[in-house]
């Protein structure tokens, strides 16, 4: 948490729904930027995964023809 005069004047004005509203808010984005950066990871692997199964289609196709 950034503590300077800011924040903090800006904090105590807040109300009680309004800082559990920030929190959340908070919470939030961070539990959504560890979804989307697992889904990224996820399809990452799915697509290397992908693309070595169909080099190695292609290269045992290529060495069973001769």
């Amino acid at each position: 948490t950034i503590e300077n005069d800011f924040f903090k004047h800006d904090w105590r004005s807040l109300g009680g729904v309004q800082r559990f509203q920030y929190v959340l808010l908070k919470w939030t984005i961070c539990f959504l930027i560890g979804i989307i950066t697992g889904l990224v990871g996820f399809f990452n692997n799915l697509a290397v995964e992908n693309i070595s199964g169909f080099k190695f289609l292609i290269t045992s196709d290529m060495m069973s023809e001769k």
